[in-house]
């Protein structure tokens, strides 16, 4: 069985290092592959752990504010070095290959177009301490049973959205919308603090005012959170919705945005706006520009289905090990 060296970024709070965390999930799965994770803090640590495990090959989930400690890789006949390729240019990190997250990305040469990674299967892990003696304890990870993310039978509509605190995610949009078009609902809005760029928690201040400013509605209930939540407790919380709402800025050349991997987890209408970086998901069904949101959640979620089913774990893991059986 080869070995494959997956390598993630170290800081959480960041949404390219969920990425890595749900592409590996489903990765290590695979029966004719290895693939090992790890996140080195440096280049010293990543050369120690290249050493070490001695992998056929190594992929790297890189993004330049993560992994800036990275140099341009030599070529070697020993080891095949792909490459994450999450938004803007390539650098001049010459890899051997190419893996775009952007499944809508044309493939030619060494470049491939990766699915999406869906939360499939996720299973509750319970953490406790095994008390050994000599005053020693060590904590035990417990794998427990598969989530139940049963979506919940709403009274009173709940219009949920959730991601960093950055002014292009126009939450306050959202907020306009939902006092506007219901006489009664529950908005929820969960947004952490991300690691780069909001460290200190500024820029989520600074969209707090332009939600508030759009609270006309009495018969609106706002209910705004901030702690980063692990995945289980992601989908549990947008399963709980009638309504998962998303409405980005149009940001041209950004990539794909991590939210719908989320929304799609979990069997909850999702409204989108016609943002780039929703691109692989436009449907007139979920797109606000066609339909209110209370047409889109009576609509339903069969049209998401396509999109289940291409970027199900199966089809994600089949595309790697492709990949690797193509290129190793």
């Amino acid at each position: 069985m080869s070995n494959i060296l997956f390598i993630n970024s170290v800081q959480k709070n960041c949404g390219v290092h969920d990425y890595g965390e749900r592409t590996f999930r489903i990765l290590e799965n695979s029966v004719p592959y290895n693939f090992i994770y790890k996140e080195p803090n440096n280049l010293e640590e990543y050369n120690a752990l290249k050493e070490g495990i001695k992998p056929e090959a190594v992929i790297h989930n890189y993004h330049p504010l993560t992994m800036a400690w990275l140099p341009p890789f030599e070529p070697t006949s020993t080891v095949r070095n792909f490459m994450l390729h999450h938004e803007g240019t390539e650098l001049n990190l010459k890899p051997d290959y190419w893996l775009y997250v952007d499944s809508l990305h044309s493939e030619t040469g060494n470049k491939f177009a990766i699915p999406r990674p869906l939360l499939e299967g996720i299973k509750e892990i319970i953490e406790c301490d095994t008390y050994e003696g000599n005053g020693k304890f060590i904590r035990h990870r417990i794998v427990g049973n598969e989530v139940n993310l049963t979506p919940k039978k709403n009274i009173i509509p709940v219009i949920s959205s959730f991601g960093f605190g950055f002014g292009n995610k126009n939450y306050g949009l959202i907020t306009k919308m939902v006092n506007e078009q219901f006489d009664e609902a529950i908005l929820r809005l969960h947004i952490p603090r991300a690691y780069y760029g909001d460290r200190s928690g500024e820029a989520t201040a600074g969209v707090l005012p332009g939600i508030q400013n759009e609270m006309k509605n009495p018969n609106i209930k706002l209910e705004i959170t901030h702690d980063f939540l692990p995945d289980i407790k992601l989908l549990y919380w947008l399963s709980e919705s009638s309504l998962n709402v998303f409405l980005y800025e149009q940001m041209e050349g950004r990539g794909l945005s991590s939210v719908i991997d989320y929304a799609l987890s979990v069997d909850v209408p999702i409204a989108i706006n016609d943002s780039a970086m929703f691109r692989h998901i436009q449907n007139p069904i979920s797109n606000v520009a066609n339909n209110s949101l209370k047409d889109i959640i009576a609509a339903g979620t069969d049209h998401l289905k396509v999109y289940k089913q291409k970027w199900s774990n199966d089809n994600f893991l089949r595309k790697y090990e492709s990949i690797l059986n193509e290129t190793l």
